[in-house]
């Protein structure tokens, strides 16, 4: 287990290293608590992997780093030791699932480690590389269950009690939990008055799991856009440490991130990935207890252009902000100008339009017109639709 000076000199050893990223105050919430956003989707390498990966490769031996490294992530971690071992002149090879996330993939490979794709998810990636491990003999990073990662990750509770000063909870995002284990542990140490929450997604929920059970679980499948934090099955050690020093665990569901993910945008002009907004989410989605001062971790911002497109899309199709819908209509012409128009005056904005006139249940001389549109507000959509109705337009379902 890891121990305070442990922590004091990871953070020594990273101070030129690593950005000490910042803090902002979490706009759009509720004005009867202050959230405070540590901000490690700006970090280099885009997360907080940066700071364990290479605390743990600053500790090797000089006949360890001949050796070379290898390691296993769902991306974060990849970039972190690719980032670390660059900068150490050690040579990486890296396996990362083959639904990792495209751009952690190409990033990875950017900094000059060996990657190899393994079909399946975090867990399969490991199996696999743990075995290549030993035949090569390379020194295996591992991405959370081991003592200098918790101690380099744990750094970023150090900058938040120097930062924010007097707050009384954090939230974490939690995947094999070695983030949450660290920052809980220094938090617990040095403001025991604290409470410390982690987050993980529903669907990829095995820490939850585990201390339900009080034994680690091992999940059969995780499904989750939070990529970052898909893993089966916690660290021994994090367990460990996440039972002793956590109060508690909580879960958020794939809606509430995509929607976390949306407001960290529109309202703080910062992307994050779907683990990144997980802490996020369920501030937002009022799942904690009542605090005054909360500090929440953004743990990464590493996401895929496609994938942050579907998020949004889907988060402003759930807010009514951009909405789609069928309508039975006479062809002839004219009739889809009276549609249009009812949307443009109340100050909605066409982006898709499609006529169907071969409907099998339509009458004859109909046709179904599907539009899509954006709405400047969340009521827009009911309006329009009673003005619809009112016009003698049925919407179909």
């Amino acid at each position: 287990m890891i121990d305070i000076d442990k922590v004091f000199d990871a953070n020594d050893v990273l101070q030129d290293i690593v950005t000490k990223t910042p803090v902002v105050k979490a706009e759009g919430l509720s004005e009867d608590v202050e959230v405070f956003l540590k901000c490690e989707n700006l970090q280099k390498t885009g997360s907080f992997k940066l700071r364990g990966a290479t605390y743990f490769l600053s500790q090797l031996s000089q006949e360890e780093k001949d050796r070379g490294v290898i390691a296993w992530s769902a991306g974060n971690h990849a970039q972190g030791v690719a980032h670390a071992a660059k900068n150490l002149g050690i040579k990486a090879t890296i396996f990362i699932p083959e639904c990792g996330s495209a751009s952690k993939i190409a990033a990875t490979r950017a900094m000059g480690a060996n990657v190899k794709l393994v079909p399946g998810c975090f867990d399969d990636a490991k199996r696999v590389a743990k075995a290549y491990k030993d035949v090569h003999e390379l020194v295996g990073v591992p991405p959370f269950n081991d003592d200098d990662i918790i101690a380099g990750q744990a750094t970023v509770a150090l900058e938040m009690i120097e930062q924010i000063k007097d707050f009384d909870a954090v939230v974490v995002p939690v995947g094999g939990g070695g983030l949450i284990s660290g920052i809980a542990y220094v938090i617990k140490t040095l403001m025991p008055h604290c409470k410390v929450y982690g987050v993980e997604a529903e669907g990829a929920a095995s820490m939850h799991a585990s201390l339900q059970n009080q034994d680690i679980q091992c999940l059969s499948d995780v499904e989750t856009i939070a990529d970052g934090i898909a893993v089966k099955e916690p660290g021994s050690r994090n367990f460990m440490m996440t039972q002793q020093y956590v109060d508690d665990i909580i879960t958020v569901s794939d809606y509430e991130i995509s929607e976390s993910i949306l407001h960290i945008m529109e309202k703080n002009k910062m992307i994050v990935e779907g683990a990144g907004a997980t802490a996020f989410a369920a501030i937002k989605f009022d799942k904690l207890p009542e605090h005054k001062r909360i500090a929440c971790v953004l743990s990464g911002g590493n996401i895929d252009i496609e994938l942050l497109n579907k998020v949004v899309s889907r988060a402003l199709f759930q807010q009514r902000r951009l909405v789609k819908f069928k309508v039975e209509i006479p062809d002839r012409s004219g009739s889809l100008h009276e549609i249009i128009e009812i949307i443009a005056n109340e100050k909605g904005n066409i982006v898709n339009v499609e006529h169907d006139r071969f409907h099998s249940n339509m009458k004859i001389n109909y046709c179904i017109a599907k539009i899509a549109y954006e709405a400047p507000s969340v009521d827009t959509a009911s309006i329009i639709e009673k003005k619809l109705q009112q016009g003698g337009y049925q919407i179909l379902v």
